[in-house]
Order: structure tokens, then C-alpha cells, then sequence
């Protein structure tokens, strides 16, 4: 079982907009931490079953990287 608890995209078009812009600049200064990664997608591209996913914003965080995704992933079959 894969538990992952990560930030990313965010579903807010306008925000995710932002994300996009400000992605080059965050993976330098944040060590290549990106903003706009859609966590979901990757697991699935990884060839892993999602089971559970709970998308929220972190309070008293900014817009810009306080989207987290949480949840639990499987391989299938």
C-alpha cells in the first residue's frame, strides 16, 4: 500500500494559472519542488490503483501551495 500526503495543482483554474507561471521560479529556489503537479495523475501514471483521495487547502497557507493531496494507492490486481 502507497500513502502519500503531497502538495500540488490546484482545482482553482485562476490559481492553477499561477502555479504554472510561477513553477520555474519555485523549482529553483525550492530546490525543484514543483507547484502545479496534478499529485492524482502521477500515481496513476505510476501504474498504481488510487483508493482513496482527499483533495483540501491547507489553512494559513497561500493559494500558490497550500493544495494537498492525501490518500492511499495500490497495485492492481
Amino acid at each position: 500500500m502507497f500513502l502519500f500526503l503531497e502538495h500540488g495543482r490546484s482545482e482553482n483554474e485562476k490559481v492553477a494559472i499561477w502555479q504554472d507561471r510561477l513553477n520555474p521560479i519555485q523549482n529553483i529556489i525550492g530546490c525543484g519542488c514543483n507547484l502545479n503537479r496534478k499529485i492524482d495523475q502521477l500515481i496513476i501514471q505510476a501504474g498504481l490503483k488510487i483508493m482513496t483521495l482527499d483533495r483540501f487547502h491547507m489553512q494559513n497557507v497561500p493559494r500558490l501551495g497550500g493544495t494537498m493531496y492525501k490518500g492511499k494507492a495500490t497495485r492492481p490486481g
